[in-house]
C-alpha cells in the first residue's frame, strides 16, 4: 500500500498473528500496536479478495506507527468452507468488540477497506451506529443505498475512474445518499486510476491518486478519532 505519510508521531509497535473468534468460529487475524502503554483509538482494516498481503500488513503496520490499535481479520481463511460468505461480517464485529474491549483502546472505532472489503466496510457503516469513521475503496454502494442515506457514521470513499465494476451512476446515487444524511462524508473519485490505484504492488498502482487518497485518509481518521494518550516519556521521532 502507498507509504506517503504525513508528519507525525511514530510508535514503536508490536506486530504479529492472532485469533479471534466469531460466530463461534476461529479467524486468523493480523494485529498491530503501539508498544508504550497509554490508550488509541482503533481500526479494523478489511482486505480485498487476495486476503492479508505483504501490502495489506504493511499497512497496518504503518497506521499502528502512527498511533492506532489495528486488527485486519483475515476474511480468506475461513473455518466454515460451505459457508465462508457467513462469517465475513461477524469476523468483522468480532475484531471491532476485540477493539473495544482491550484496555489500550479509548473507544474510538474506525473501518477501512479495499475493494471487496471496501464492500463491507460500507456494509458495516450502514448497518451499525457505534463506529466513529469508515473508509471505503471502491467498494460498492449499491447494495446499501437505502440504509447509507440515514446512516450515522462519517464515510470517506474513493474510487477509481477507470474500474469498470463500479459504474459511474453508482458512484452519483452514492453522493446523494450520504448528502441526505447527517454524518460527515466525501467521495473522492480519480478519474484516470483502476481499482487497484492504492497498493503499490499491484500493476494498477497510481502514486499521485494513492498518495492524495493516503493524505485525505489521514486527515478523515484524525478528524474522527480521539488522540492517542501515551504517557509523557514515551521516546519517539517524526516521520
Amino acid at each position: 500500500m502507498c507509504a506517503d505519510y504525513a508528519d507525525r508521531l511514530e510508535y514503536p509497535i508490536t506486530s504479529g498473528y492472532i485469533q479471534v473468534v466469531a460466530a463461534g468460529n476461529t479467524i486468523p487475524a493480523f494485529w498491530a500496536h503501539p508498544d508504550a502503554g497509554g490508550t488509541y483509538p482503533g481500526l479494523v482494516v478489511i482486505h480485498d479478495h487476495g486476503g492479508l498481503t505483504a501490502s495489506i500488513r504493511r499497512l497496518v503496520r504503518r497506521l499502528a506507527e502512527r498511533g492506532h490499535y489495528v486488527i485486519a481479520p483475515d476474511l480468506s481463511a475461513q473455518s466454515s468452507p460451505a459457508a465462508p460468505d457467513d462469517l465475513k461480517l461477524p469476523a468483522i464485529a468480532a475484531a471491532i468488540n476485540a477493539l473495544r474491549t482491550h484496555n489500550h483502546c479509548n473507544g474510538d472505532i474506525a473501518i477501512i477497506g479495499f475493494g471487496t472489503g471496501g464492500t463491507l466496510a460500507l456494509q458495516t457503516a450502514a448497518q451499525r451506529d457505534d463506529l466513529k469513521a469508515a473508509v471505503a475503496f471502491n467498494g460498492s454502494p449499491e447494495p446499501f443505498l437505502p440504509l447509507l442515506a440515514a446512516t450515522t457514521t462519517p464515510i470517506l470513499a474513493f474510487y477509481g475512474g477507470q474500474d469498470a465494476a463500479i459504474p459511474a451512476p453508482a458512484i452519483a446515487e452514492l453522493k446523494t445518499r450520504l448528502a441526505a444524511a447527517s454524518a460527515a462524508h466525501e467521495v473522492v473519485v480519480y478519474a484516470e486510476a483502476g481499482r487497484d490505484f492504492f497498493d503499490d504492488a499491484l500493476p494498477g498502482y497510481a502514486a499521485d491518486a494513492a498518495a492524495d487518497a493516503n493524505r485525505h485518509m489521514l486527515q478523515f481518521l484524525d478528524a474522527h478519532l480521539t488522540d492517542p494518550s501515551h504517557p509523557p516519556d514515551i521516546r519517539h521521532r517524526h516521520f
